[in-house]
């Protein structure tokens, strides 16, 4: 099985590096598909674009207005010298990702100009931001959702950690150069982060929605985990959105609840909308057929 590795670095040898959400260990991700060592070169300041293989079909959605520019960069790709390879758990791919732990020498290397350029000749399939986004909004109630004001009262921090000392601290989030405490003033939207499942979400007319990009995605959230309450006078708003904050300081817990049943929670949320992935399926596939 041939491995590739692609990075927007030249190497002699390629050495494992460590990630900023990862920071107890070093690797790279490999495939044994040149699409995905070409998706993962580039290094993306938060998640501009969504990539989902359907039937050995890519798709390469834009999540962000005009994102589809960032692969238009020169990298290299890397054929390895198949070493001792893990299971990757951080990925869009289960089945074509895998970690390299050790120093690697490489059998052959290119340079690619334009990664966009390549991957169009590869059949991935585009999808721009105005598509997706009327995809979305279909799925969203023409009224605004109105918000309690219990609700409106407090900013929410979910984790799957149970704090013991009544203050969130800044942590790196795997995207941002400093530490933040990270907040939303959506509880159903925090509930998301009280476990990790790497759901696609967002915000609209006040609906927190989940779009499941693969089968069954909302069963993993049956676990437990912990919301906090916090001031929102202690955040400031984020540039990517209008339901993020952020706090450079940390911040004080004004109240801890213990979900049991994260899934059970989330459904329980009167501005909770959930995409099932079947009927995303079908839109991406609408773009072939």
């Amino acid at each position: 099985m041939k491995l590739y590795f692609g990075s927007e670095k030249e190497y002699n040898n390629i050495i494992p590096y460590q990630k900023n959400h990862d920071k107890d260990r070093n690797y790279i991700i490999v495939s044994p598909s040149i699409i995905v060592s070409l998706i993962n070169s580039i290094k993306f300041k938060h998640i501009p674009l969504m990539f989902i293989k359907i039937k050995n079909i890519f798709f390469c959605i834009e999540y962000t207005k005009g994102a589809i520019k960032k692969l238009k960069k020169s990298i290299y790709i890397y054929e390895l010298n198949k070493g001792k390879i893990y299971k990757n758990d951080w990925n869009y791919f289960p089945d074509l990702e895998y970690e390299i732990h050790e120093e690697v020498k490489y059998v052959k290397k290119r340079k690619i100009n334009n990664v966009y350029e390549i991957l169009k000749k590869l059949n991935v399939i585009f999808i721009k931001n105005k598509n997706y986004e009327k995809f979305i909004d279909s799925n969203i109630p023409e009224e605004m959702m109105r918000m309690s004001p219990e609700e409106i009262k407090y900013f929410y921090h979910g984790s799957n950690i149970d704090i013991k000392n009544n203050f969130l601290v800044p942590h790196f989030d795997g995207f941002e150069s400093l530490p933040y405490v990270y907040a939303t003033n959506f509880r159903t939207a925090a509930l998301k982060f009280s476990c990790f499942v790497p759901i696609t979400w967002g915000v609209k007319k006040n609906f927190v929605y989940f779009l499941e990009i693969y089968s069954g995605q909302m069963n993993e959230y049956k676990k437990s985990g912990y919301l906090y309450y916090v001031k929102p006078d202690l955040f400031e708003k984020t540039k990517n959105d209008n339901f993020t904050f952020v706090s450079k300081k940390k911040v004080k817990i004004e109240k801890k609840e213990f979900i049991k049943n994260i899934y059970d929670e989330i459904k329980k949320s009167k501005n909770f909308i959930i995409i099932p992935f079947k009927k995303f399926k079908q839109f991406l596939l609408s773009f072939i057929y």
